[in-house]
């Protein structure tokens, strides 16, 4: 599922990109690569709400990035925190 999310998101398929990673996430919801690709479709589509918990989860799973995880989504600034 997530490897068909990659392909739609490349070719800019958006909907269809959103609907295979949500279903790679729910195979595997522990996952930061798949959290981390819905947050950045998220936010690149204005869904800061739907963005939120997958940037929340990302930076609790990798603290360490939480520089490049707030600056790679910084168009939802109240999703990422201070």
């Amino acid at each position: 599922m997530f490897n068909l999310g990659v392909i739609y998101e490349e070719q800019n398929n958006i909907p269809k990109a959103l609907k295979f990673y949500r279903r790679a996430l729910a195979a595997e919801p522990q996952s930061p690569d798949i959290h981390f690709r819905l947050a950045r479709l998220l936010t690149q589509t204005g869904d800061c709400a739907g963005a939120r918990p997958h940037i929340r989860y990302l930076l609790k799973a990798r603290p360490a990035l939480a520089p490049q995880i707030k600056a790679e989504l910084s168009a939802c600034p109240g999703a990422v925190g201070p």
